[in-house]
């Protein structure tokens, strides 16, 4: 148990009123003594942080983001930086346009040491008004592509060796006819 990788992540989607939001955060705050472990909650807050987090047409106050800010300050939460785009969500009007960041990711201290090295990237808009937000570990490496012959038939000998036996590592070849006329796996 002890080499277990154990977080939590808490998927947030905010009322689009600022009293509705109120009771979210005092629950996420009443969530926080019970979580001893790295926690993350991710999603749409449907509220500004600070002041620059909107531009266009309304100009952002002190009491959009008061209760949030000291919910994070009492939740001992923070905001996680962020690569690509800064605001999250347009409102698709070309007069009067909106852009805010009403999406973000936010953790407790335990979290952000045990993911120092992952960066929450803010994707493209997409088919919605809100833009993809993205975890990406960069301790993570992707597997390799296969794209030479050779590399691709060693690869598949590997394989099948390891599926049915080392003696298969020998076989130059394996006739597709023999693989159809064997055994099929079924779902029982």
């Amino acid at each position: 148990m002890d080499d277990e990788l154990l977080m939590w992540c808490t998927t947030v989607y905010a009322f689009n009123t600022l009293d509705l939001r109120k009771t979210l955060w005092q629950d996420i705050e009443n969530m926080q003594p019970r979580i001893r472990d790295p926690w993350f909650l991710m999603g749409n807050f449907n509220n500004v942080l600070r002041v620059q987090d909107r531009i266009g047409v309304s100009m952002v106050h002190e009491a959009e983001y008061r209760d949030l800010v000291s919910m994070m300050e009492r939740a001992y939460l923070y905001d996680k930086d962020r690569t690509g785009y800064h605001f999250t969500w347009f409102n698709n009007q070309v007069e009067g346009p909106i852009y805010s960041k009403i999406d973000r990711v936010i953790s407790n201290m335990k979290w952000h040491q045990k993911n120092a090295e992952t960066i929450h990237k803010v994707m493209d808009y997409g088919v919605s008004d809100h833009a993809l937000l993205r975890l990406v570990d960069q301790n993570h490496k992707r597997p390799s592509t296969l794209s030479k012959q050779k590399d691709i038939e060693e690869e598949m000998l590997n394989f099948y060796g390891n599926l049915v036996g080392t003696t298969t590592i020998t076989l130059k070849g394996i006739a597709i006819v023999a693989l159809r006329n064997g055994k099929q796996l079924t779902v029982e």
